[in-house]
């Protein structure tokens, strides 16, 4: 068999499948990908091949200028009946609100969901086709963010950042000359989102290690070809140059189809991404001022290389010394902690980790034992990490934020923000890894 990561984007949607050596048939329920001049004498054929005769078309204001109006134009002339919504709002954030919104004005007689836009959008959209059941095709207009083609929907429901499951699109299309006209804001936010694999696929190695979780070489070396080539390429991307833009989005798109393939979100996300998460949770709980999920994970990235650069080297930890220091861990004090941290949405936090159990000690000190034994694998992934100061000239050249200040986030929130990023989701991270050798605090009074 052909390696993944020497396939065409099209090979390895629906309905190929493939048995991997990593013990999984991995396949995605996403059934066509088409990005480049003119794409809309394919899109027509996919909605012509649904017998579609009505549509829910889904946008915000931007979206429709950008490409809204001209493309539904162009599907009223085939004869499609369309029942548009357009968000009036400014920012449109993905939350209960806004999926409420599409419900309240989802025409129940639409035979499709077309959605024009990227990340919000495309969240909302994914919803509705799920609770539906009706077919769904996204037309992308910004290279912005990697959830283009998984099959869950990143939503804040109850205050708490969510991976909801939901239902990929059925095919994804894309107007390369619309991307390139796309604001840069846009297209930094994605090579931002593209970089954070740098740290999500380390983790993944290394909780495969220390837990023995499942992980595929395969998936892994995919996502790493686009990480590569945006390495290389990433001024280009925001240079308008239309091939390019082509590229960005294709390494925007693997990473939902790298989810559907492993079944888990470890191939596109991990500590970075849990710094962007707490962030959004406290502007929504105390007021403070979103900004593009990209662009936070592009900081968050750095934060999280500066940590790796910190523990390169580093000696197998003192076992003894590692286990006193887990003995002065209070759960009470915690929750006291992360409420302050995050106000009434640490309350699902807690929930959360009472109900998984995250700090059973004798699981802990299964897990000290394996990190100990395997220290030397551990660090030859660490050891072979990029380093911070060189992503982040990538992101300078492309005129991407690289600090959290530039967010108005205090020195003191990223500090605690770094703290609890391990109770964020139930995913072995950096901040895992730390806390369990006992050094949590030290590197956070440390690095930040």
């Amino acid at each position: 068999m052909k390696q993944f990561k020497d396939m065409e984007i099209r090979e390895l949607l629906y309905p190929n499948e493939y048995i991997c050596d990593c013990g999984k048939t991995h396949r995605s329920t996403v059934k066509d990908i088409v990005i480049g001049k003119n794409v809309f004498p394919d899109l027509l054929e996919t909605v012509k091949g649904y017998g579609v005769k009505s549509i829910m078309v889904f946008a915000d204001r931007n979206t429709y200028e950008a490409a809204g109006k001209e493309l539904l134009g162009k599907l009223e002339n085939e004869g499609f009946t369309l029942n548009t919504y357009i968000y009036p709002q400014e920012q449109v954030t993905a939350d209960s609100f806004s999926v409420g919104q599409a419900a309240l004005h989802f025409a129940k007689d639409s035979d499709m969901v077309l959605g024009i836009g990227t990340g919000t959008i495309n969240d909302v959209c994914k919803i509705m086709s799920s609770i539906s059941g009706k077919p769904y095709v996204l037309y992308a207009t910004g290279a912005s963010m990697d959830g283009f083609a998984s099959d869950t929907s990143s939503m804040v429901v109850d205050g708490l950042k969510f991976s909801v499951p939901s239902k990929a699109p059925d095919a994804i299309y894309s107007d390369v000359k619309v991307l390139a006209a796309s604001p840069k804001r846009l297209t930094r936010a994605g090579i931002g989102d593209v970089l954070a694999k740098l740290v999500s696929l380390s983790e993944w190695r290394i909780s495969n290690i220390v837990n023995g979780e499942y992980f595929c070489r395969n998936i892994h070396d995919l996502i790493m070809k686009s990480l590569d080539a945006c390495r290389k390429n990433a001024e280009k991307y925001v240079s308008g140059d239309e091939d390019a833009m082509k590229e960005i989005l294709e390494a925007l798109i693997l990473p939902g189809v790298a989810m559907a393939y492993a079944g888990v979100t470890r191939p596109a996300s991990g500590m970075e991404h849990y710094f962007s998460h707490l962030w959004e949770m406290r502007a929504l709980e105390f007021g403070y001022k979103e900004y593009m999920h990209g662009e936070q994970v592009g900081v968050g990235t750095l934060l999280a290389l500066r940590v790796y650069d910190r523990l390169k080297g580093m000696k197998a930890p003192d076992r003894e010394s590692a286990i006193e220091k887990r003995k002065t861990f209070s759960k009470e004090d915690w929750k006291k902690e992360i409420r302050a941290f995050l106000g009434n949405s640490a309350e699902e936090v807690i929930r959360t980790e009472e109900r998984e159990n995250r700090y059973d000690y004798d699981t802990y000190l299964k897990r000290l034992d394996s990190i100990i034994l395997h220290w030397d694998e551990i660090m030859e992934i660490i050891n072979s990490m990029p380093s911070e100061r060189e992503i982040r000239g990538i992101m300078e050249r492309i005129g991407a934020m690289t600090e959290p200040s530039e967010m108005g986030i205090q020195k003191e929130v990223v500090k605690d923000t770094f703290r609890y990023t391990k109770d964020v989701r139930n995913k072995y991270i950096c901040s895992s890894l730390l806390f369990d050798i006992g050094l949590l605090d030290e590197v956070a009074d440390e690095l930040f």
